[in-house]
């Protein structure tokens, strides 16, 4: 009785201490993922649609939302800093993901910028890095999406 009573507990609290791991682990995502609605599921990693590609890009608030010390105001600022700020690396990265030579090579960089150019983009989800958890600062984990995701990338990129 005691042995099945300290396996449960024992299960219990490794699941518990896993699901905390698994989403430390996924705030920082970067690379090939799911659809952004699933992201923080800890079975993502099983499943093989993985149509977008994600990074973590900084993004700054503007200085009138940080003048008037308006938190929502800060937030959605800051958000769109960070995916506007970092469309042209999260596209790099994306074509570096699937061919490491693009940096070398400035056709093949050109023709994935273009293949790339007009796919959604957006973000997953952002966190306060400004003094006092304002979002001053943030850093957000932001994303592009593209059918068929690293393999039809490369495809394209033959």
């Amino acid at each position: 009785m005691w042995k099945f009573f300290i396996i449960n507990l024992f299960l219990i609290l490794n699941c518990a201490n896993m699901s905390k791991t698994q989403r430390k682990l996924t705030w920082g995502y970067s690379g090939w993922g799911v659809d952004p609605a699933n992201l923080q599921n800890p079975n993502f990693q099983n499943t093989t649609e993985l149509d977008w590609f994600y990074i973590v890009a900084p993004g700054k608030a503007l200085p009138r939302a940080i003048e008037l010390d308006s938190p929502s105001f800060m937030e959605s600022t800051c958000k769109i800093s960070a995916l506007k700020e970092n469309q042209a690396n999260l596209i790099q990265q994306a074509i570096l993901s699937v061919n490491p030579k693009a940096s070398q090579d400035i056709e093949l960089q050109k023709r994935g910028e273009e293949i790339l150019q007009n796919t959604e983009k957006g973000t997953a989800f952002c966190r306060p890095t400004g003094e006092a958890q304002k979002y001053s600062t943030c850093e957000c984990v932001i994303f592009l999406k593209f059918s068929g995701g690293k393999q039809a990338l490369q495809e394209k990129l033959k």
